[in-house]
């Protein structure tokens, strides 16, 4: 979420590099760069390559929800699943 406000706050329309975003948080780029790539995926970002490429929002900021974020990172698989252990064992 953090990259998404810096990406409108410093972009303003334009890509930020990698190296920039990654300062900013006292993050190592590869690794930024990975989240980024999922933002990408999902469609919030572009990716635009060259020497003057970099991110940018896909989408004005207003119409991306946190879930878009959460999703995009961590996916839409249940964080809980239920193994029915009160069915299991000696009380079951």
């Amino acid at each position: 979420m953090h990259t998404l406000l810096n990406l409108a706050w410093l972009g303003d329309g334009e890509p930020v590099a990698t190296a920039q975003l990654a300062a900013g948080h006292d993050l190592s780029a590869s690794y930024l760069n990975k989240q980024l790539q999922h933002l990408v995926k999902a469609g919030l970002l572009e990716s635009v390559p060259g020497a003057r490429g970099g991110f940018r929002l896909a989408w004005p900021l207003e119409a991306v929800s946190m879930l878009d974020v959460v999703l995009a990172i961590e996916g839409d698989e249940p964080v809980f699943r239920c193994a029915e252990i009160r069915r299991c064992g000696t009380i079951g």
